[in-house]
């Protein structure tokens, strides 16, 4: 199975300890899938003020990601400013684009895409024009899309109505209030939309039948890239059987894994 993740590669600035780690919504789905055996590429775009940029590649390299279409411009790597509340959950208090405003996908990157088996891109600030690029593939390809709350857009339920035929797997990070509409989505266009409701556990639907999974309480130290982590585990999983429950529970596994250390994917830069 060759996933490409197609998005952003972000610096995650954590304001209470004054550190930064390798984050974004890509990049953690990117790390999760590798280390639950995918083949896995990025496509993306970081800056190369003050040199991370290699820290990032050879970090990635380390990990055996291709990043042979991780562009480098000039300019500054995305950056999240995070607040971490006592309880371990996370507060985003600022985002900065950087060189990945103005990022689009080239005839050289698309033609390195539909090498792949899987296509993975949030709609996200920062995102929408790859995620429109994405969409819009004349080629056959599994598209799955993330679409949450954390963004200033909220949910875009039309958005997701819109290219509802060209999504695979729909993930919405959100609480019940979702779920009437998510239902009505998935019965009238026959797709699965799963639905991470933090504490609560998920729901996956299936033209309109619903599985839920219920996580477990731990102790969290940090929730940033859990529901990244729980995305990368349930696609494998279920792609390779289409087993719902089953991608459910591996979803949270991984998710309750990252709960237990800073930063979405603990490599600090």
């Amino acid at each position: 199975m060759k996933l490409v993740c197609v998005g952003d590669v972000n610096l995650d600035y954590y304001t209470n300890m004054k550190k930064k780690f390798l984050g974004g919504i890509s990049l953690n789905f990117a790390v999760n899938a590798k280390e639950l055996g995918a083949d896995v590429s990025i496509v993306s775009c970081i800056g190369d003020y003050q040199g991370r940029y290699k820290n990032i590649k050879q970090i990635l390299s380390n990990l055996r990601i291709n990043t042979e279409r991780l562009h480098v411009k000039h300019g500054k790597t995305p950056e999240q400013n995070i607040k971490i509340i006592d309880d371990g959950s996370r507060k985003f208090i600022g985002y900065t684009e950087g060189v990945l405003k103005n990022f689009k996908l080239n005839k050289g990157d698309i033609k390195f895409i539909k090498s792949h088996d899987v296509v993975i891109v949030p709609f996200s600030e920062g995102t929408i024009r790859l995620f429109k690029q994405i969409m819009a593939l004349d080629y056959n390809i599994t598209r799955i899309s993330d679409f949450s709350e954390d963004s200033k857009y909220g949910i875009p339920f039309k958005i997701i109505e819109k290219h509802i035929y060209n999504l695979d797997i729909i993930f919405i990070g959100g609480n019940e209030r979702i779920i009437p509409k998510a239902s009505f989505l998935s019965k009238k266009y026959k797709k699965l939309i799963v639905i991470t409701l933090g504490k609560k556990g998920s729901l996956a639907i299936l033209d309109g039948k619903k599985t839920f999974y219920p996580t477990r309480p731990i102790k969290a130290i940090d929730t940033t890239g859990c529901g990244d982590a729980f995305q990368a585990a349930f696609t494998i999983s279920y792609l390779v059987d289409k087993k719902i429950l089953r991608a459910l529970k591996a979803g949270t596994k991984q998710a309750l894994k990252v709960a237990k250390h800073f930063g979405g994917t603990k490599y600090e830069i």
